[in-house]
């Protein structure tokens, strides 16, 4: 099990990086500042969403679009769908609210190692924290930051790897790709980003769940 692990976190480390230059410690350190001064600075986040999500046995993976909100200090993070419309993510409060489409709203306590609460993470904790709980690597070309996340315990629920593409002027993110055991993966592409916009404090309401 370690050995396929290991295998996969190369192969996927080996594609992301293709092309791209490893940084230096001194570099990793500089950015890792840069980035905790961004997050400790950024208010709220949203942009276009497109998330990508294949699973281990599907033919082609599942394309869904929306947008993503994401609000500090309190951590909260909708995701509301366009297609298909009428559904939603909303992470509040230590709760996850998921809306399917012509189906109950589900609601249930939000687990840490949640896909949802993982992605999260990057939003609202800086590279500090992350050292707690990850192994850090970063990688650059002419434009963007990669950064990749190697969960220090291993664990069926944690994904191998987490990585995420940032432009390396404003460390907006463009992608955040989560890689779990058995081909499984889901991937977030942003566009249209917007840092400390105005959002209604509404947006992020708990739906009723009557």
């Amino acid at each position: 099990m370690v050995s396929i692990r290991i295998f996969i976190f190369c192969l996927v480390t080996s594609l992301c990086c293709t092309a791209q230059d490893p940084v230096s410690d001194a570099e990793q350190a500089r950015h890792e500042k840069q980035f905790t001064q961004y997050q400790h600075s950024t208010k709220t986040f949203t942009a276009a969403v497109r998330q990508i999500l294949h699973l281990s046995g599907m033919k082609k993976p599942v394309v869904s679009l929306g947008r993503i909100y994401f609000q500090n200090p309190q951590g909260w993070l909708l995701i509301r769908y366009s297609k298909p419309a009428e559904e939603f993510i909303l992470l509040r409060d230590g709760k996850l609210y998921l809306q399917k489409k012509d189906k109950p709203l589900k609601i249930q306590s939000l687990n840490r190692e949640n896909s949802f609460a993982m992605m999260r993470r990057f939003f609202q904790e800086d590279a500090q924290s992350w050292k707690k709980d990850f192994d850090i690597a970063m990688f650059e070309d002419e434009k963007n930051l990669i950064i990749s996340l190697t969960p220090k315990r291993k664990e069926k629920t944690l994904p191998l790897v987490i990585q995420t593409r940032v432009n390396r002027q404003t460390f907006l993110p463009q992608q955040i790709h989560l890689v779990f055991e058995g081909e499984n993966e889901i991937i977030y592409e942003f566009t249209q980003p917007q840092r400390n916009a105005t959002l209604p404090s509404q947006l992020f309401a708990p739906p009723d769940a009557s």
